[in-house]
């Protein structure tokens, strides 16, 4: 695994300056990075059984810091460290209430490494097992999603247990979702500063938001006029209303198009479900979502752009969440695109594994502890992009031979083609996506009837954090391979059917794979066709009464005579939704053909069955070890520091 230095991750210098505080530089070299606040950032390192945290807190009180599965203190696993006279106290503690102090552990299953004070910064450092024994009070560090929570204290502790007297700064305190242990960007913008970096900024531009929950936005957007071909080797968010901006998604228009009547440049229009059917701009060339950071490719690899005969317009998708159906909100929000013309080795592509969306493709029944949607990407439909750059290189190979003639020209295009047909797939980044009900998420990967380790899988699904993980290492699609992503959800809390769609009441399955060399592929979407899923309830036949296609409400059932008249919704939600109820729809659903579409230049649509291979992979399971602690007659770490040292430091 590759190890960051900490000028690497946090800008290049010794020092932070935070609002003229200069931050002092972590002791060791770590992993990973992450500024929480102005006045708080966490470094950390791990191995596979342990992980060693510093923390950095503006204030000569106490730091918290704890582990949480909602971003609330109650079951969060926290440790809380002090510095006071010569002896650095770090404590291992969980939340019982949100306004309550953490009590200790019955035991402290970390180890405390450091703890200083220097310039006004608290400093503490602790080791702790990623998965521990003590599963009543720690919470296991694992490769999903975790909410980090911390907060500052105004002073030290009066005594060695925290009180009422002990309270943290109102300002500094918060909470962030994360991965721990997979890749993200740690790349600093300043590394992308040089004259041969360009950037291009592809944003709305105050745009006035109406008072409804969902609004989608779309922009036609010019691209730079570019003689030569180009690489986009970063992208980050420009992000204006965090609150509102839930995700964007960005798609080139085929060479041939040109704006008309609306679709003009520079201009707004609602598109989506209700508004105005977009234009024929399909070919994904990036996207973002909540909770998503910049996205860095690797140094062999970038996104073309300004190619001969390439894209000259790009259309920006924006999907807006007011949840406070507020007034008055004006956004300008997009993506800058960061480009050199120094060519790297290879394209990259991106490719979407998608559920189609939209209420009789998708929905999920009311009360559901759990229920799984599975989409499939079958070999036909993954091959089919390099079989299409193979033609290519055919017929540019059969001109040459008719005008040149050599054998040479011939035998080498054979052999061109035939690695072409046989090309692996490099895939360095994969963005999961669902919405508010999405609890589990995976893509499964297969080969010659074997199931292969996860391309990424996240079993602590974060609506709020949707980030673009970086591989490593890289996963690698051979011809006749296979994915299938498995999107699982909770509606307990719910009483009614969700749909599948657009807005974030809805929900979604999708996956995006950025990966090279870049083929002639968009991507696999599949569904269970309506008169399959619509028969399990009795629906033999059915109308739209409306234009809005994707509400179950705009169904009328037509037959059986027992149930016409009735809404397909009211149907399907007067169905006795018990678990087991639940349990054998949604078998029913794995067993049921799926409708597949094969998203290339020409579109392939066939029916496939789900992917269900035995055994299954079962990843590796990390067993709980004790930790060496130091722990003290109050069951508390303590460090001795020395003063000499601090100001040697």
């Amino acid at each position: 695994m590759q190890i960051y230095s900490v000028s690497h991750l946090i800008g290049g210098a010794l020092t932070v300056t935070v609002n003229g505080r200069e931050n002092a530089q972590p002791e060791g070299e770590f992993q990973h990075a992450r500024k929480l606040s102005e006045s708080f950032y966490m470094y950390w390192g791990s191995t596979n059984s342990s992980v060693t945290f510093e923390v950095h807190g503006y204030t000569t009180g106490w730091v918290g810091i704890g582990f949480s599965s909602k971003g609330s203190m109650i079951g969060a696993d926290i440790v809380v460290g002090w510095v006071k006279g010569n002896t650095a106290v770090i404590t291992d503690r969980h939340g019982t209430s949100i306004n309550a102090f953490p009590p200790l552990d019955p035991n402290q299953n970390l180890q405390a490494v450091s703890g200083k004070e220097i310039d006004g910064w608290t400093i503490i450092t602790f080791t702790r097992q990623r998965v521990t024994c003590e599963q009543e009070y720690d919470r296991s560090l694992t490769d999903g999603t975790v909410r980090v929570i911390w907060a500052l204290g105004e002073s030290d502790p009066i005594s060695n247990q925290l009180t009422a007297a002990d309270k943290h700064k109102s300002t500094d305190t918060g909470s962030a979702p994360m991965y721990l242990f997979r890749g993200t960007d740690t790349a600093n913008e300043n590394n992308y500063t040089g004259p041969e970096f360009r950037r291009f900024d592809i944003t709305t531009r105050n745009l006035t938001l109406p008072a409804r929950r969902t609004h989608y936005n779309c922009r036609i957007v010019k691209l730079p006029t570019l003689t030569t071909k180009h690489h986009i080797v970063r992208m980050e968010p420009v992000i204006e209303n965090i609150r509102n901006v839930h995700h964007m998604l960005i798609f080139t228009c085929p060479t041939s198009w040109t704006p008309e009547g609306i679709w003009q440049p520079d201009t707004d229009v609602r598109c989506g479900v209700e508004g105005t059917p977009k234009p024929d701009c399909n070919h994904i060339l990036t996207g973002w979502a909540v909770g998503g950071l910049a996205v860095t490719f690797p140094e062999e690899t970038g996104l073309p752009l300004g190619e001969n005969n390439g894209s000259m317009y790009v259309l920006l998708e924006t999907h807006y969440d007011n949840i406070d159906i507020q007034e008055g909100i004006v956004d300008s929000s997009g993506m800058r695109l960061v480009y050199t013309p120094n060519l790297r080795k290879y394209d990259t592509g991106i490719f979407g594994v998608v559920q189609h969306i939209g209420g009789l493709h998708h929905f999920i029944p009311p009360r559901a502890e759990s229920f799984t949607t599975k989409v499939p990407c079958k070999s036909i439909c993954l091959d089919s992009g390099r079989h299409t750059t193979s033609f290519k290189i055919a017929f540019m190979v059969t001109i040459i031979a008719f005008y040149f003639g050599p054998s040479w020209y011939i035998a080498k295009g054979i052999e061109v083609i035939r690695s072409s047909e046989n090309q692996s797939l490099a895939v360095h980044h994969v963005l999961l996506h669902s919405h508010l009900a999405g609890r589990k998420m995976k893509m499964r990967h297969f080969r010659d009837g074997k199931e292969l380790p996860y391309v990424m899988y996240d079993n602590t699904y974060d609506f709020e954090y949707q980030e673009y993980v970086k591989l490593d290492p890289y996963v690698t699609i051979l011809p006749g391979d296979e994915l299938q992503l498995e999107c699982t959800y909770s509606t307990e809390g719910r009483d009614y059917v969700t749909e599948g769609g657009d807005g974030t009441h809805h929900e979604m399955c999708v996956g995006y794979i950025s990966y090279y060399p870049a083929v002639d592929f968009d991507g696999c979407a599949a569904f269970t066709h309506p008169n399959d899923s619509l028969q399990y309830f009795g629906i033999t036949s059915y109308d739209r009464t409306s234009s809005d296609w994707y509400n179950l409400q705009s169904y009328s059932v037509t037959s059986p005579p027992a149930i016409s008249g009735k809404t397909v919704l009211d149907v399907i939600s007067e169905h006795n939704w018990t678990q087991d109820n639940i349990s054998v729809f949604e078998n029913y659903l794995h067993q049921t053909s799926k409708v597949h579409v094969c998203l290339k230049s020409t579109p392939e649509t066939s029916l496939v069955s789900v992917i269900d291979i035995n055994p299954r992979y079962v990843p590796p399971t990390e067993t709980c070890s004790s930790a060496t602690t130091l722990i003290s007659s109050l069951f508390m770490c303590t460090v001795i520091v020395i003063f000499s040292t601090l100001i040697l430091l």
